[in-house]
């Protein structure tokens, strides 16, 4: 649910917190989908572009 790299740790004091939550293995599974397609939306090449 948060962003699980050093970066954001640092600036923000915050890292992963779905392994903290009472959440079963299928929501688990929907974020991990949903974190992979978020990640895969913008264009890195020209982010202003549209994405899915």
């Amino acid at each position: 649910m948060w962003c699980g790299n050093e970066a954001a740790l640092k600036e923000f004091d915050v890292g992963p917190v779905e392994d903290k939550l009472p959440l079963s293995n299928a929501m688990l599974e929907r974020l991990n989908a949903l974190s992979q397609w978020h990640d895969t939306a913008l264009n890195w090449e020209y982010p202003p572009d549209p994405g899915p």
